[in-house]
């Protein structure tokens, strides 16, 4: 008996399974055929002529004629094609008073040469663009997921990023309010935290009266009146205010 298949199928990451088809030209009573494989893996009955696979690999389909012993195989491949695209991801991992959004992106590409797809997910962030594009701007700490999708076999690969916040502003507070009178004509003001050299200190009045710098961690003062602290955080860009009361006796 004369035999036919397709030479070769393509298994993709979006087939389950795949369909082989044995054909012979002949149609005698008396005609067995059978399937099998050593290297794939057959789902169906292999005694028919047409299976399903759900396996890369060689495939035989032989007949047999029962009545004089002739018999004939061919082969079938199932060829994988199930390259992952690459993926790469970056950008900042932290948000803080100076950085309240951040732009991540996504990079890669696919083995078939396909322009791949993209699609950002976050189950506790905030995406601020289109999910959809390779780079996307995001505003809340969180873990952000990317999955990059090869169009042309169904392949996928996903990364994710994790992003952090500091916020932390710095701690200021001052003791009790200090006294001018005629023995005590200047005195030094500070907060009572000791100074930070990772701190950006800058002081100022309205009705008072500063002597010298006021970016500086002490100042000294020559009035009466209200005196004001902002501090902040070179590190963070986070900042504090507080003030402190000078009198006069």
């Amino acid at each position: 008996p004369a035999l036919s298949t397709q030479d070769t199928s393509i298994f993709t990451c979006n087939d389950t399974v795949v369909s082989l088809n044995g054909n012979t030209d002949f149609s005698f009573p008396n005609l067995q055929w059978s399937w099998y494989t050593n290297n794939g893996n057959i789902l169906s009955d292999p005694n028919n002529t047409t299976i399903t696979a759900d396996a890369p690999g060689d495939y035989f389909f032989t007949i047999l004629n029962t009545d004089n012993g002739c018999a004939d195989t061919v082969q079938q491949t199932i060829i994988p094609d199930q390259d992952r695209p690459s993926l790469n991801l970056s950008g900042d991992q932290l948000l803080t008073c100076d950085i309240q959004a951040i732009t991540l992106t996504a990079s890669g590409s696919t083995a078939s040469g396909s322009n791949p797809s993209f699609e950002w997910t976050t189950l506790d962030g905030n995406i601020l663009s289109d999910p959809t594009e390779n780079q996307i701007t995001v505003s809340d700490p969180g873990t952000y997921r990317v999955r990059l999708l090869d169009p042309a076999n169904g392949c996928y690969n996903t990364q994710s990023i994790t992003i952090q916040i500091d916020t932390v502003a710095p701690i200021l507070s001052f003791g009790t309010s200090p006294v001018l009178d005629c023995q005590v004509s200047n005195i030094l003001i500070a907060p009572s935290q000791i100074e930070n050299a990772q701190y950006d200190y800058s002081w100022s009045t309205s009705n008072g009266n500063i002597i010298g710098n006021t970016n500086q961690y002490q100042i000294q003062a020559d009035q009466a009146g209200i005196y004001y602290l902002n501090v902040t955080n070179t590190n963070n860009g986070c900042s504090s205010t507080d003030s402190l009361v000078v009198n006069q006796d």
